[in-house]
């Protein structure tokens, strides 16, 4: 698989999270000593996490600092810090044990973001560069993405400024990766092991749709094509999306589209999501735990059989859950 640096295309909103934590069920019990201090009581109701916990302590600014942001791009302001994605192409990043990450200037002034991932995950990636002019329908606007191995890790991500600004992206890009090569022998860099129960490989679309009973589900007969990938991401994005085995289908009937990403061993982005404030549990036949929520004017399900993930998007929930329920007990054979 080479570097895929692609001129934009039309964008299928892709869902960006790592590695899961430690099984409680793997720790040996022990004996508590006697105490004469009084029990601390554990909060009730404390929201689980946003996101399993991730590369670099889920700390952006650990990858680099603010101030090494506006010195890249020749800026006087610090930038802002996008708010976490739970989208799923950020759940292939966490899952190979990755961390992305986003920074923007007020009034359209930069931007710049990151995905770093182990280099076992990328492994056949090649290193590269490639800028490009574009337009947001005020002004005109340099972007370089690149790709490039620092340390452990394989450090991606993309620039861009606008065509006035006095500095070239790709001088902001050598600026970044020389500030992250500061500290990335710091922390190692490791592909978290897959769960218990992860899937081999997820057999493509047409062999998914010749496996479920759609028309009992449906009424209909639904044909599967392969999803769209998002055409200006970063390099490191498809290299999580293929490296993670991840598998997306438009399914389509008479009456009936749903939309299905299928990623293995990512099951604790479905129980992470309790922590999305309009999540709320649904029923999924053959799913250890499902969740609903939003996305946009569709619903979006999140099944787990305990290891791996299902997600779904569709019109209303029960085609969603439907068809999370049908791609669930096909791989469970």
């Amino acid at each position: 698989m080479r570097l895929r640096l692609l001129a934009p295309v039309t964008l299928l909103a892709l869902t960006l999270s790592g590695c899961a934590a430690a099984d409680a069920a793997d720790i040996a019990p022990t004996e508590a000593a006697p105490s004469t201090e009084p029990a601390v009581a554990e909060p009730e109701n404390e929201a689980p996490p946003l996101t399993a916990p991730g590369a670099f302590g889920d700390d952006c600014g650990a990858v680099v600092t603010l101030d090494e942001l506006a010195t890249s791009v020749g800026a006087a302001d610090l930038p802002a810090l996008d708010a976490p994605t739970t989208a799923m192409a950020a759940v292939a990043v966490r899952t190979l044990g990755g961390i992305a990450c986003t920074w923007r200037w007020p009034d359209a002034a930069g931007r710049v973001s990151l995905t770093l991932l182990p280099v076992q995950a990328a492994i056949d990636e090649a290193p590269g560069e490639s800028c490009y002019e574009s337009s947001d329908g005020t002004q005109t606007l340099t972007t370089c993405r690149f790709a490039s191995a620092v340390g452990e890790w394989w450090f991606t991500g993309s620039v861009e400024l606008p065509a006035s600004s006095a500095t070239d992206p790709s001088i902001a890009v050598m600026s970044l990766t020389s500030a992250f090569g500061v500290r990335a022998g710091s922390t190692p860099a490791e592909v978290p092991v897959p769960p218990d129960g992860t899937w081999g490989l997820v057999p493509e679309c047409a062999s998914l749709a010749s496996s479920v009973d759609a028309a009992a589900a449906f009424g209909v007969d639904l044909a599967a094509t392969p999803g769209n990938l998002a055409g200006e991401a970063d390099p490191g994005l498809y290299t999580a999306i293929f490296a993670s085995g991840w598998r997306g289908c438009h399914w389509n009937g008479d009456t009936v589209f749903v939309e299905s990403v299928m990623l293995r061993g990512a099951g604790w982005a479905a129980t992470d999501a309790a922590g999305i404030e309009s999540a709320e549990p649904i029923d999924v036949a053959g799913a250890a735990s499902a969740l609903a929520m939003p996305d946009g004017g569709r619903v979006e399900v999140r099944a787990t059989d305990g290891a791996n993930l299902v997600t779904t998007f569709a019109s209303d929930a029960e085609d969603a859950a439907a068809l999370a329920s049908l791609l669930l007990g096909t791989m469970a054979g």
